[in-house]
């Protein structure tokens, strides 16, 4: 139908941008602008829209296999990443080095743990649990998920403006740091789309 065409052009696209940006096909003012920001991570939106409704591969291999195929190529895929880039690079100058998110091969390891996470949804187990309290809470969160995505940033810098007059981070410790801000981000991100989403409309 038209509507699946259109999402596959859409991705089509979406994985073109991503290795155009990896190679610095656009300027770097296009780079610094918030436009580039959220066209950028909407990419991987489509990406994952399109891949959370084709099953091109279930109706092929039992779901049993596909989790342990993916789970392996999850686990391998980002422990080379941390192997031969991070570490590596990161020793080499001294700093901490990380691809940028719009590369080919972030986007590689992004879609196979997408998919890790899509085929353990589709287990016996894991349909069990959804009808728990745990499961409740997993749907409730993954129906604020893509609102979070887009948000989270915002939230992020107003929140890192706002303490930096009181907290000097470069001398914390982030082992402790990283997760109270996320922590505190994803709060604030979902508080704001429940507001949101319970607006009255009339």
């Amino acid at each position: 139908c038209f509507e699946k065409k259109f999402i596959s052009i859409l991705t089509v696209i979406s994985v073109i941008y991503i290795i155009l940006f990896q190679f610095q096909f656009f300027s770097p003012e296009y780079n610094r602008s918030l436009l580039s920001y959220y066209l950028s991570f909407l990419t991987y939106a489509v990406i994952g829209y399109f891949i959370a409704n084709n099953e091109f591969l279930e109706s092929h291999i039992r779901i049993k296999w596909l989790v342990i195929i993916s789970l392996l190529l999850s686990v391998l895929s980002y422990t080379s990443y941390i192997c031969y880039y991070v570490v590596p690079t990161s020793l080499a100058s001294n700093s901490f080095r990380y691809l940028s998110y719009f590369t080919f091969e972030i986007l590689i390891i992004s879609v196979v743990i997408f998919l890790t996470v899509k085929f353990m949804s589709n287990t016996k187990s894991f349909k069990k649990m959804e009808e728990s309290k745990i499961g409740e809470i997993i749907n409730t969160i993954s129906k604020y998920s893509f609102g979070i995505y887009l948000c989270h940033y915002l939230v992020l810098y107003i929140l890192k403006m706002n303490m930096i007059q009181y907290i000097d981070f470069p001398h914390q410790n982030s082992i402790i740091w990283i997760p109270i801000f996320v922590v505190i981000t994803l709060m604030i991100s979902f508080a704001i789309l429940w507001l949101l989403n319970n607006v009255p409309t009339t």
